[in-house]
């Protein structure tokens, strides 16, 4: 594992986040809703499996950790969120979510 490709890869990951809950159909699927809770979840774990080295980064990547941290924490969860593709209203492949995507790429690193 590359520890340095994780800390990048929270950081990509609230970015899309912040980016997606501001599309019209992203912002209201329950896979939005999902992902912020696992991946809020999977960072508690990682920061504490891991407080030694993240305090050993180099400043520009603790410093970034803490930004994709705090970009993470305050994403709202959507209410009332739904199934966009079950709905009807997301018309990408079946298969293909980008948030979802986004998440799977985070557990590949």
């Amino acid at each position: 594992m590359d520890f340095v490709s994780l800390v990048r890869g929270y950081c990509y990951l609230s970015g899309v986040l912040m980016n997606q809950q501001r599309d019209p159909f992203c912002s209201k699927c329950k896979a939005l809703a999902n992902t912020i809770t696992t991946a809020r979840e999977s960072l508690e774990i990682f920061e504490h499996e891991y407080a030694s080295e993240l305090q050993c980064l180099p400043e520009e990547f603790q410093r970034r950790f803490a930004e994709g941290k705090a970009a993470l924490a305050g994403i709202a969860l959507p209410h009332d969120a739904a199934g966009q593709k079950k709905a009807g209203r997301c018309k990408l492949q079946e298969g293909v979510c980008f948030i979802k995507s986004a998440l799977a790429l985070l557990q590949r690193v």
